[in-house]
């Protein structure tokens, strides 16, 4: 059975860094990946959480926010 992929996966695949590579390596990379909507505030990642992998913002914009550590 064949899933459709969701058109967020065109952006990436047909823009930045990953256009730049093999079809193959940008097929296992889309087929790994999920769809998350964020609203504004929302946290991708706090430090301390267990590693997450890549992000591919498809709209909007990222702010990271640190504090000095002890």
């Amino acid at each position: 059975m064949t899933q459709t992929r969701p058109r967020e996966f065109d952006v990436l695949a047909n823009s930045g860094w990953l256009v730049e590579t093999p079809a193959a390596f940008r097929d296992a990379v889309l087929d790994r990946c999920l769809v998350r909507r964020c609203r504004r505030g929302d946290a991708l990642y706090r430090a301390g959480d267990p590693p997450g992998g890549l992000y591919g913002l498809i709209e909007g914009g990222v702010g990271v926010e640190l504090s000095p550590g002890d």
